[in-house]
C-alpha cells in the first residue's frame, strides 16, 4: 500500500506547473564567458564594456553595455542590488541585453526585475523599455531619478513588467532610452508563471489526492 501511494504522488507530481518552470538565466549578471580570456572576470578592474552583439555576459546578448562588478577599492562603481554585479545599459550610448526565454502560450508572466542608474547626472532621469517579443503585451516604460544617489546609495527599486505570451518563445529585452554614456542601471532579473501554482501546494495537493485515494482503496479491500 505505502508503494502504490508513493507512486501515486509522484504521478500527480508530473502536473505541469512544475514541469514547465521559466527561469531567467544569470539575473544578477554574476557570471561571463571564461573563453573570453578572463575579461571580465580578471581583476583588472570593474567594468567591461561590450560595444557589440555577443554574449560576452553568460545567458544574455549584450550589445553596447557596461557590465559592472563593484570592488571596494575603485571608486566610482557602485554596489549592486543582489551579489557584486550589475548591468549599466549605457555603454557609449543607449544599449540593450536580452534573452530568448521558452514559454507558455496563453499564460501570463510577471518578470521582477531591480532598477537604478548610473549616479552621473546627464541626464538625471533614466529612462528604461521591457519588452517580450513573443507577446502582444505594450512595452513597458520606467524612469529611475538618480538625484541625491551614490555609489554606497544607489536606491535600487524593484520593478514589475507582466506580459501574456502569444508565442511559445520570445525574447526579453531592456533597453535604454537615455542618451550619453551614463544610463539606467539593471540588476536581479527573474521571471513567474503567473497561471503555474507553487511548487508547496502542488506537493501538498498531491500528497492528498494519493492519500485519499490510498484510503479508498484500503476500505474496499
Amino acid at each position: 500500500m505505502k508503494a502504490r501511494v508513493i507512486c501515486l504522488a509522484a504521478v500527480c507530481l508530473g502536473l505541469p506547473g512544475l514541469s514547465v518552470a521559466v527561469t531567467i538565466e544569470n539575473g544578477s549578471f554574476e557570471y561571463t564567458w571564461p573563453s573570453d580570456g578572463g575579461w571580465p572576470n580578471s581583476d583588472n578592474g570593474p567594468v567591461g564594456y561590450d560595444g557589440y552583439s555577443s554574449k560576452l555576459i553568460d545567458g544574455w546578448t549584450a550589445y553596447g553595455v557596461d557590465w559592472c562588478r563593484w570592488m571596494d577599492y575603485w571608486q566610482g562603481i557602485w554596489r549592486s542590488a543582489d551579489g557584486n554585479c550589475s548591468v549599466d545599459l549605457n555603454g557609449e550610448g543607449p544599449g540593450s541585453i536580452s534573452q530568448e526565454l521558452n514559454v507558455i502560450k496563453g499564460h501570463t508572466y510577471e518578470v521582477t526585475f531591480y532598477l537604478a542608474g548610473n549616479f552621473v547626472p546627464a541626464p538625471a532621469v533614466k529612462d528604461l523599455d521591457v519588452s517580450f517579443s513573443g507577446s502582444t503585451t505594450p512595452v513597458g516604460q520606467y524612469t529611475f531619478d538618480v538625484t541625491g544617489k551614490g555609489a554606497e546609495n544607489m536606491g535600487w527599486e524593484e520593478e514589475h513588467y507582466t506580459f501574456e505570451a502569444s508565442k511559445s518563445s520570445g525574447l526579453l529585452t531592456f533597453e535604454s532610452r537615455s542618451g550619453g554614456p551614463f544610463g539606467p542601471a539593471l540588476d536581479n532579473v527573474s521571471i513567474k508563471d503567473t497561471a503555474a501554482p507553487e511548487p508547496f501546494t502542488l506537493i501538498l495537493g498531491a500528497s492528498a489526492l494519493a492519500l485519499g485515494i490510498a484510503r479508498r482503496s484500503a476500505r474496499k479491500a
